[in-house]
């Protein structure tokens, strides 16, 4: 992943991930018949790593409103948000030209969707919200948001911290969920 973001997915070699693993460029082709092969591999594993790290970011036990919030503070945490958005944003053009790569994003977003689709229907079943919208055109619209956010940090928008970024995102989930205003800490 470290080549990939230093050099995009386009542009990685198997050479370049050798040098940047210290190995030779043999034991890859060992694993890995090609570039893409291990490039599918590595997005799957990095990204999917942080997704299931986003699942488990709410503690359980909390409202539902809780752990939606927790889960969006996991996707705009500071440190390093410009890379993993880079890397992201870089593996999800590259899946527009491959299919098998499109699956892995595809399922990736499944990963990041069903916490947020779980944490809604419970707070519907509870009273605590009352969604404005359609729920999965609501979590599909905050994933968009989380995208978005991280392309203006990809770019290197200043104007945008990643404090604004979440405080923003909050806001919109809280109208578009009917948050209660009882169950509705402020942004971290």
């Amino acid at each position: 992943m470290r080549a990939v973001r230093r050099l995009g997915f386009e542009r990685m070699r198997l050479r370049d991930v050798a040098e940047e693993a210290g190995v030779s460029i043999g034991l890859l082709q060992h694993y890995f018949e090609t570039r893409e092969q291990l490039g599918r591999e590595a997005f799957a594993a990095a990204c999917g790593e942080r997704a299931r790290r986003f699942a488990e970011s709410a503690e359980p036990g909390g409202s539902a409103w809780d752990r939606i919030r927790q889960m969006l503070s996991f996707a705009f945490d500071h440190e390093g948000i410009r890379d993993r958005a880079s890397t992201w944003l870089d593996l999800c053009a590259a899946a527009s030209r491959d299919p098998r790569l499109q699956h892995e994003a595809l399922r990736v977003q499944d990963v990041w969707r069903a916490p947020l689709v779980a944490a809604i229907a419970e707070g519907v079943a509870t009273g605590e919200l009352n969604p404005r919208i359609d729920r999965d055109a609501a979590v599909d619209m905050l994933l968009a948001l989380v995208d978005g956010m991280e392309l203006a940090a990809t770019i290197g928008d200043t104007s945008v911290s990643a404090k604004t970024m979440l405080a923003a995102t909050l806001d919109v989930a809280q109208y578009m969920l009917g948050v209660q205003s009882r169950t509705a800490p402020a942004a971290a």
